[in-house]
């Protein structure tokens, strides 16, 4: 084996290294994530969540700021 072969091998193992640990704690930060979300149950911690964004909306007030853009 020639000083190129080990040079290539030592990054391709630095590399899977690398990515193995960065995927361990992808999923120790989901899993802790799942943990602290609260209770889901109705009634229980999870009830009083903000509720979920509807998106953009044109509301009576946003025609009224687009109205005075236009002035």
């Amino acid at each position: 084996m020639n000083n190129q072969d080990e040079t290539f091998r030592g990054r391709r193992r630095f590399l899977r290294q690398t990515v193995t640990a960065a995927g361990g704690g992808v999923l120790v930060l989901l899993a802790a994530g799942e943990e602290s979300t609260g209770d889901t149950q109705p009634g229980g911690a999870g009830a009083d969540a903000a509720p979920v964004s509807q998106g953009y909306r044109v509301t009576d007030h946003i025609r009224s700021y687009y109205a005075t853009l236009r002035s």
